[in-house]
């Protein structure tokens, strides 16, 4: 695999290389730990745990992935929150924490997604283990994660959203996958430099939608994809209540939620379309 290089971050404080420059992130996510991806140990499914028998080992684990996301979180800014894997540091077993945006901690050990459901989408993800770059991946926004408690109970989680997109890709490094692996055939990840998204968080509005770029309307839906956008395509977030259509003009972050009537929304996209929206 190419030198690719999750989460979202700016660096903070990067080591300079041996010439003088900046390190990359992957130079930097190295030095902190971080397994990177022309390890083959990536490309292992992790061993499960016996649990409970295996409980202290259980924690053992945790302790360094909690140790490990410690070191990077000082190094990079993670608006979207951020995950690690066993393997990410060199630990053959099937464990990983996510830390959500929120600041929640979510500890999984033996994980599995047994069901998806829900609408899906496409948004950029990185990767501790490949971090020069990042990725348009498609997940759903709802994923349903069975797991193993401690005390050696299973459970069945059910995630949504930007914490799903989180989750799954921990799910993936304890598998044996990388994200490059979802992605759809023909598109590559960009070099992070390219990357507009740094310090933010997903995008989905109130209402659990992705937020839709707006181009054309066909039977009430309207879709384009990430290279429209890239584009310049008017990216508007949608949300609908009986009789009503809520908008939202995400270019002006400044800006609030506009609330119309539906005869008024056709005029809304047009507007849209023809590149008169404030």
């Amino acid at each position: 695999m190419s030198r690719f290089a999750f989460e979202l971050g700016n660096s903070r404080g990067c080591t300079p290389a041996n010439d003088g420059l900046p390190a990359l992130p992957s130079e930097t996510m190295a030095a902190l730990g971080i397994v990177q991806d022309t390890d083959p140990r990536l490309r292992r499914s992790a061993r499960a745990f016996d649990l409970p028998v295996e409980a202290d080992d259980a924690h053992r684990v945790v302790i360094e992935l909690n140790a490990a996301a410690e070191r990077v979180a000082q190094a990079h800014n993670f608006g979207k929150g951020m995950g690690i894997a066993a393997p990410q540091i060199a630990i053959d077993r099937a464990a990983a924490i996510v830390r959500t945006p929120d600041g929640e901690s979510i500890t999984l050990f033996n994980p599995r997604i047994i069901e998806s459901g829900g609408e899906s989408d496409e948004q950029y993800e990185g990767c501790l283990s490949f971090f020069d770059v990042r990725g348009q991946v498609p997940r759903s926004h709802t994923i349903h994660v069975e797991h193993t408690v401690i005390d050696g109970t299973t459970k069945i989680t059910v995630f949504k959203h930007g914490i799903a997109r989180l989750v799954a890709h921990e799910i993936d490094h304890l598998h044996g996958h990388l994200y490059t692996d979802r992605m759809r055939e023909g598109i590559e990840p960009i070099p992070v430099e390219q990357y507009r998204g740094t310090g933010t968080n997903w995008k989905y509005s109130r209402a659990g939608r992705l937020i839709a770029h707006s181009d054309h309307l066909s039977n009430g839906t309207h879709r384009v994809d990430g290279d429209q956008a890239e584009r310049g395509a008017n990216c508007v977030e949608i949300g609908q209540a009986p009789g009503l259509v809520g908008i939202r003009d995400t270019k002006n972050r400044d800006g609030g939620t506009l609330v119309v009537g539906r005869a008024a929304f056709g005029a809304f996209l047009t507007a849209v379309k023809t590149n008169r929206l404030g």
